[in-house]
This record gives C-alpha cells, structure tokens and sequence, in this order.
C-alpha cells in the first residue's frame, strides 16, 4: 500500500483497478481493498517475518532479499496475482490453501530462507521434453496460470546483478530458471539453470541450497557422473534431514548401470543364448539395443569369424556364423534392417572352399580394422583397410562392400575430394535405401552432411540431419539417433534457431546418457559447450567442457584431446582468464604432435592457430596476427570456408588494432562474401531470417 501511494505522488494519478505491478522484487496488488484484505490476511504474517524495507523500499539486507524474492515471487505473490484475477467463489478455496501452505516446500528446486521439506512428483507426459513436477496444489493450479515464474527470474536477475558475490540470490536464481523451464517445457533454461546453480556454489560451498540445486540441475541435464558427485557432496552439508533423504534417492536412480553397462554385462549370456537358438532371450536383448547388436555382428562376431578362417578352425567358423545368424534374425524382426542377416547368407552361399569364401573372410577382417581405426580418427590407417574391405566383399557378393565404400567416402571427404566423396555417397544411398538398410541410410547422410558443412550449405546440413533422424529412427539405434538429434540441432544453430536448436541438443543429452564413454558423447558435449557459451555462459560452458575433456582423457586419443583443450581454452578466454587459456593451448600443442599428418591433423593445427590468434588479440596483436594468418592458408587449402570466414574476421580485428585498415577492409569482404552465401539458398522465410539474425554481429563489426 505504501508502495502504491509513492506511486500515485509520482505520477500524480493512481495505476487503474485492473493494473498489478511489480517493485524491488515484491507484487503489489491494486485498490480493490477487499481483494488487498484477502491476500494481507493470507500473507501478512509471513512477509512481517522475511521483510524489512527501508525509507527507499530495499530489503534490509541480501539475505532476506534472496528469501523473500524466491519466496514471495516464486509463491505467494503468484498465488495473490491469481486469486486477484478470479471471482470471490474462487479465492476462499485457495486461500484456505495457501494459509495452509506456510514455510512447505512450494517447488522442487531447494530455496534458501529455512522451507521445510515436502515430497514432489514428477509426472511425465506425451509431447513434452521436460516433466510437469508438483510439490504443492495450490501452486500447481496458480504459477502456471499467471507470470508469477517470469516475475521471480526477472527480479532475481536484477538481484544478481546489484550483488553479484551473493551466493543465496545466484541459488535461487538457479531455483526459478529450473522451475520456468519445467513450466514452459524449454531446455534452454536449465542451461541457465545451470551457470546460476555453478556461480552459486562456486561462491559460497558450505550453502546447501545451491549444492542441492547444482545436482538436480546436473541431473536433470543427463550429466550422471557430475550429478553423482554433487549429490555426494550434498551429504557433507547435510547429514540427516528429509532433504538428504531426498538426495538418496536421487543418487540411488543414478547409480543403475547404463545401457551400455548392461549391454556388456549380458554379452556372454546373449553369445550363449544366440549358440543354443534360443531366439526369444536374443532378441530380448537386441531389443534393448539394435545398434549395439549391429555392431556386435558387423565387426566382433564377422571379424573373428574371418580370424577362424584364415587360422583353420573349422569349429570357431560354425559357431561364429550360427550367433551372427540369430543375431541379424533378431534384427530384422525388431527393425526391419536385413544387412546382417544378408551377410551371413552371402558367406553360407559360396561354400567352405572356395575363393570367394576366403575373401569374404578377409573383407570382414578389414572391415573390423577399419572401423576401429575410424573410430579413433585414424583416417589414413581406416582408409586403407576400407579400401581392402569394399574389394573383398564385393567379390563376395555381400552387401557389406556399400558399408566400406561409405568409410572410404569419408576419408576422401577429409581430404578435400568432395566430388569424389558424394558421387560415392550416391551410390550407397541408393543401394541402401532400396534394399532398405536403415542404418547405412543414415551414416550415409551423416556423411553428405558433413560435406554440406565444410562447404558451408547450412540449409542443406539442416535437412541432411533430419534425414538422418528419420532413417536412424527406423533403426532404433538409440545412439546414433542421440547423435542425429546433435546434428540436427547444429543445423538449428548455424541457421540462428537457438531455441529450437537447444531443444534437439537436449534430446542427444538424454539419449546419449546412456552410453556415457563414447565418442559422439564427446562431440555432443563440446557443441553443448559451444552453445552455452555463444549463449553468454561460460560457466555453464565449461562444465560441458571439463566433462567432454574427461571423456577425451579417457579415450587417450590425441584429435580428441587436442581438439577438448583447444575449446577449453576459448572458454577460460571469455571468462576473463588468457593466461590460463594461453597455458591450456600450450598443452593442446604438445598433444597435437602425437596426431596424424593428414587432413583431420591439419585442420586440428589449423584451429590451434586460430584459439590462440583469438586469445592473444588483446595481449599482442602482431603474434595474433601471424597466427590468423597461418590458420587462414591452411583452412584454403583444406577448402574449410566457414573457417576461412570466421578467422578471417578475427585477423580483421587483430589489423584494426595495429592500424592496418586496409587489409582490415580486404578481410571483412571476404568474410562476409563467405558468410552471405549460404542465404541465397534458404527458401524457407524463416530460416532465413534467422540465418541473418545469427551473423548480424558480424555486419554490425
């Protein structure tokens, strides 16, 4: 009310009756004094409790601001807004609720300000990305139907701004991104969540709430190994309330083996299974996970079968057939894809002794090898034994030889034979999409995609992408489909979608939770990075950073590694820190030495060069200058045009600096000669609008 009178001395006028504003955080209701009554009644005790206001209207102190800001905004203030806007048979109901609600907990993140425990439950629903989670009735039939969640963010952010070091603000700053997205079913907030929920802890690690928040956040992220420790750390702040027993649970959920866990937990019996013809146990499992059943036969089961052949037991080459066989029935029956089954068909029709067997028994060896040298970015050795593979197995007459020529597509797309690598791409697709082999379909697209990014075709990788969701879909390889949904969402963002772009970004997230060690885990985790940081959090950037490292780290691969340390280091960089990013690129530089000397070597030293021109602007431009400039040459030669486009806008700043205008200019159009390009071929109106919208920054510069 005293708020409402400083207003109308103001303005020299009162707000209208229908007008509720909002002031330092607080609702105020307008004149009707009957409705002002009813709300008093409900909360007067409580806010005498929390508030102390000044002669200016500011709370006392931070502490009772962060309480009464996540309290009153997140709670009471909605439920006083709604009852405001509903006729009198409503609000005695409510109000009975509301009076009964107290110091419970009102949402599922912990506030600070001493709420008392209530369970929440979590319901899941049709269509929607996120769980609907209800701790208290009353809230539940209110927040959602008034701004009362856009009001606590909008306040909390200024709280964060005016006390930035406040460690209970930045928690339940935390605590209201987390509740708004559960509430508008966009993941993007818990990516807010999450830099809040960080800072939080960072800030002050003895607060229980932002430990709390920072775990269920990092849960509900699918980041497991992250969310485990914090839950653990939990237990030290809190040893033994209802809260701990909350976290229990939690860890206890998380704690159950992957799928990937339980795959190699089941392998020996499903092998076992397989030998005996027990086909309803084989395709139990299969079901829980074709594409780890596909690969299983594609490489272990037919490259030790080809082992067998070429050592002379007879015994091992039956054995390994028969399990290869009921494997690719059971695939079939689960997804329709007959690539597995067909090849051990191709192998039982030529016979025992003849050349054409011992060939196939060499191609699915190559094969084998060429897949795992693939998989550790070892593109020359791959090639190689991809090349062996399609020859053998084409003379074999299995349908495997269009597998190996998509590898070898790969490698002659790494290096810059385009051309050469689509025209090989077509000829898979169509042999794969006619005989209906999902899972080719799609590592096939995947393959134009990338080719349609490096030449910088984004509305082409956007539509590659979906394609590749599709046919991965029909496959339910649950990991590859993680993956697709990654690339998918990369689309989204080069064509400036970000919304759009971290909704399919969090789908990989839950999808690829599973199979937590794997590589495109890694991938996707980096681009989550990339993400966060484009998105103005750096913090939550290298959270997704330092887990992608640690997988990296695991993997002993030096691409990988090199490649994690290098966007490490362009995250300590935004976060103010150079020397410490300085430092992380010369680690990348000692592991980038253990990489091969081809293509994927080149482009890695590349953007080295191009990390540290980036970071060394501001502290010595002519180092970065020269490092711009050795990066650019090598992007042309490697026909990498977005990175000859984007580096070409950092040489331009780092020519600015010393005085080189000229050269400045010549940069600038030809980045954005690059940049332009892709816009001529997006028909969509709204793709292309916000493909403008994404390189605006780069006009304005």
């Amino acid at each position: 009310q005293r708020k409402q009178r400083q207003l109308e001395s103001q303005n020299g006028e009162a707000p209208s009756e229908d007008t509720a504003f909002e002031k330092n955080g607080c609702w105020s209701v307008s004149r009707r004094k009957e409705r002002t009554t009813v709300i008093q009644s409900a909360s007067s005790e409580r806010l005498q409790r929390l508030l102390v206001i000044d002669q200016k209207g500011a709370p006392a102190d931070s502490m009772r601001r962060a309480h009464v800001l996540a309290a009153i905004s997140l709670g009471i203030a909605g439920v006083a807004y709604s009852l405001y806007q509903k006729g009198e048979s409503h609000q005695r109901s409510e109000l009975a609720e509301l009076a009964a609600l107290g110091d419970r907990r009102p949402v599922e993140p912990r506030l600070t300000g001493g709420f008392a425990h209530a369970p929440c439950r979590v319901a899941l629903q049709p269509g929607r990305l996120l769980p609907r989670v209800f701790c208290s009735d009353v809230l539940a039939a209110t927040v959602r139907a008034n701004r009362a969640v856009a009001a606590a963010v909008q306040a909390l952010e200024r709280a964060a701004i005016r006390t930035p070091g406040d460690a209970r603000v930045l928690s339940d700053l935390a605590a209201a991104y987390y509740v708004r997205a559960h509430e508008q079913d966009e993941p993007r907030d818990l990516v807010r969540s999450l830099a809040a929920a960080f800072k939080a802890r960072e800030t002050d690690t003895s607060l229980p709430e932002a430990r709390f928040n920072l775990a269920l956040v990092l849960e509900r992220l699918h980041l497991r190994r992250l969310a485990l420790a914090e839950w653990r750390a939990y237990f030290s702040l809190d040893r033994d309330s209802s809260w701990t027993q909350e976290a229990r649970a939690h860890l206890d959920a998380l704690e159950r083996p992957s799928r990937s866990e339980q795959w190699r937990r089941e392998l020996p019996a499903f092998e076992a299974a397989a030998l005996q013809g027990d086909g309803d146990r084989v395709q139990r499992i299969v079901e829980a996970s074709p594409q780890l059943a596909r690969e299983h036969v594609f490489e272990t089961v037919l490259g030790s079968w080809g082992d067998a052949v070429a050592e002379g037991r007879t015994g091992a080459t039956a054995s390994r057939l028969r399990i290869a066989s009921e494997i690719g029935k059971a695939i079939l029956s689960v997804n329709g894809d007959a690539m597995g089954l067909q090849a051990v068909e191709a192998i039982e029709k030529v016979g025992m002794d003849s050349v054409r067997y011992r060939e196939l028994a060499r191609g699915h060896q190559a094969l084998r090898d060429a897949m795992a040298a693939y998989r550790l970015l070892r593109t020359g050795e791959a090639a190689a034994r991809f090349a062996v593979a399609r020859e053998a197995l084409e003379r074999g007459g299995s349908p495997l030889h269009l597998w190996a020529l998509c590898g070898l597509a790969r490698y002659w797309a790494y290096e810059g034979r385009y051309d050469e690598a689509v025209r090989a791409y077509q000829t898979v697709l169509t042999g794969a999409e006619q005989r209906g082999f999902s899972s080719l379909t799609g590592w096939t697209q995947w393959g134009l995609l990338w080719v349609a990014g490096r030449q910088g075709r984004p509305m082409e990788v956007l539509s590659r992408a979906r394609a590749m969701e599709q046919a991965y879909g029909r496959a339910r390889e649950d990991e590859n489909l993680g993956a697709a949904r990654l690339m998918v969402g990369d689309g989204l963002f080069l064509l400036g979608q970000d919304q759009a772009g971290w909704r399919y970004l969090y789908q990989a997230l839950k999808a690829l939770a599973e199979f937590p060690t794997v590589f495109r885990r890694h991938a996707l985790l980096q681009r989550a990075a990339t993400a966060a940081r484009a998105e103005g959090l750096p913090e939550a950037a290298l959270v997704f950073q330092n887990e992608s490292l640690r997988i990296a780290e695991e993997t002993r691969d030096p691409i990988r590694l090199t490649e994690t340390r290098r966007a490490r280091a362009e995250i300590l960089s935004t976060l103010d820190r150079p020397r410490a990013a300085l430092a992380e690129l010369d680690v990348a530089r000692r592991t980038v030495g253990l990489a091969p000397q081809d293509a994927t070597g080149r482009k890695l030293r590349a953007d080295l060069l191009w990390a540290e021109a980036e970071v060394s602007v501001r502290l010595d431009p002519r180092r970065a200058l020269e490092s711009f400039s050795q990066a650019i040459e090598e992007y042309g030669q490697l026909k990498a045009l977005s990175s000859v486009a984007y580096a070409s806008f950092g040489r331009a700043r780092a020519e600015r600096a010393l005085g080189l205008d000229d050269a400045a200019k010549v940069d600038l159009e030809t980045a954005l000669r690059i940049v332009e390009d892709p816009a001529t071929n997006i028909r969509e109106e709204d793709l292309r609008l916000s493909y403008a919208e994404s390189i605006q920054d780069l006009y304005d510069e």
